[in-house]
């Protein structure tokens, strides 16, 4: 697939909006055509019907509303959408969905008016932000997630004066030091006012659906389908590849959504590239020193590591591999794999220094503390494990969900493990053969 879209856009075809099968190529597509030069904007896989309960699709919703955000902001003429073909039969909001509110140090904030627009935008009121899409309202202080931040926001007033704006990591619920001058608060579904929101309540209710719940968190995308636009009709669509197999399970249930995508053209196959495998780099070039080679890597660590640390390298996280008679593209860097994060069940506050606590991985240790370290050129808050010999384990705080506290059986004082001792790797093992 990459060799044809690397083709395709290298020709300055024109397309603005590039359909294919699923997330894994979205990702393969985003990352050749940015390496020539177009800003990429990749939508999640979307595949919800019409009436689904979309709390179960929280997410890739999250993910669409924020994506389409930096869209419609960007003012590139180059841009291109990617999307999963299924995504394409969900509404497409309109730019004027996406306000945002920036909020600055020093400024008045009006709690009452601010708390009804998080909620006429879809924000969900909590006793504790945890989850993105969340605000709380505490005294004097607001926490407040927005979808396309990596940190939750907090917020310090002053009688009804911003006095300070802080990321903080819901984790630990700890704020970080630095303070920002101001944060921009995108909506957590649509920018709402008062009347339109009610509005949308109200199509909501009327709604034919299944949803055991009816409110603009389960059902709000498919009632603004009269407000909202196709993605069809908007966009110049073209298929990444000859997705037969994906629009023949579509048709199974819905024939028309098959004919409107069997009417797309189709990217042609590629002439000149092909797609690149690679076991022993150093010897794969040697062997082809008269072509022009263009490697991507992250960091030279990555050459070192094939014995290739000589070599001029672009630093890039793209991952594209291709070869021509007269050229090879080649990417050391590899997929990294989403790490879904359940949420913490332990409380940092809560922990004395000296309870045992489990580690999925490692077993029984102490808890020593929490300790601001710099590894790897990076500085963050660590928790510290102790384990037999005086081993310590660092882990960063934002991977609390890993470890929980440790409750022993019948009140016995558990034992507590060695590191890379694996007898707790053994344990586990055999306690998933009895399950």
């Amino acid at each position: 697939m990459q060799p044809a879209i690397y083709e395709y856009f290298k020709s300055k075809k024109e397309a603005s909006f590039l359909a294919l099968s699923n997330d894994k190529d979205a990702k393969l597509a985003s990352d050749v055509i940015s390496f020539l030069g177009y800003p990429t904007f990749v939508l999640p896989d979307l595949r919800a019907n019409f009436g689904d309960d979309l709390l179960s699709f929280k997410e890739e919703l999250q993910s669409l509303l924020s994506v389409l955000k930096d869209y419609y902001n960007s003012n590139s003429s180059k841009k291109i959408l990617i999307s999963p073909i299924r995504t394409l039969f969900t509404p497409l909001p309109p730019k004027s969905f996406f306000s945002t509110l920036k909020l600055e140090f020093g400024e008045t904030l009006n709690l009452n008016s601010f708390k009804e627009q998080m909620l006429n935008w879809g924000y969900s009121v909590v006793d504790v932000v945890e989850e993105k899409g969340e605000v709380s309202f505490r005294g004097d202080i607001v926490d407040i997630y927005p979808i396309d931040k990596e940190f939750a926001i907090r917020i310090s007033l002053f009688d009804d004066t911003i006095e300070s704006i802080r990321e903080f990591e819901c984790e630990t619920q700890k704020s970080f030091k630095e303070e920002l001058e101001d944060v921009t608060i995108i909506p957590a579904l649509f920018a709402l006012n008062s009347d339109e929101f009610e509005a949308l309540n109200q199509k909501i209710q009327n709604l034919n659906s299944d949803s055991f719940v009816k409110d603009i968190h389960s059902l709000g995308l498919w009632a603004i389908k009269d407000l909202s636009k196709s993605y069809f009709d908007e966009f110049n669509i073209i298929l990444a590849s000859n997705l037969k197999e994906d629009i023949e399970e579509i048709s199974l249930f819905d024939k028309e959504k098959a004919n409107i995508l069997n009417s797309l053209e189709v990217i042609p196959s590629a002439k000149e590239f092909k797609p690149l495998e690679v076991a022993n780099i150093k010897t794969f070039l040697d062997f082809h020193q008269d072509k022009k080679v263009t490697i991507l890597a992250k960091n030279d660590i990555l050459l070192r590591a094939e014995n290739i640390g000589d070599r001029e390298f672009v630093k890039s996280e793209l991952i594209v591999n291709l070869i021509s008679k007269k050229e090879i593209i080649l990417s050391l860097n590899k997929p990294v794999k989403k790490r879904k994060r359940k949420k913490p069940s332990i409380i940092l506050d809560e922990l004395k220094k000296g309870d045992l606590v489990v580690h999925e991985n490692y077993g029984i240790g102490v808890f020593r503390g929490l300790q601001n370290t710099t590894v790897l050129g990076s500085t963050g808050d660590f928790v510290v494990i102790e384990y037999q010999g005086d081993d310590k384990l660092l882990l960063p705080a934002q991977n609390l969900d890993v470890i929980d506290r440790y409750i022993s059986d019948g009140g016995h004082l558990g034992a507590v493990d060695k590191l890379g001792k694996g007898s707790f790797a053994k344990l586990k093992a055999k306690t998933r053969v009895k399950l």
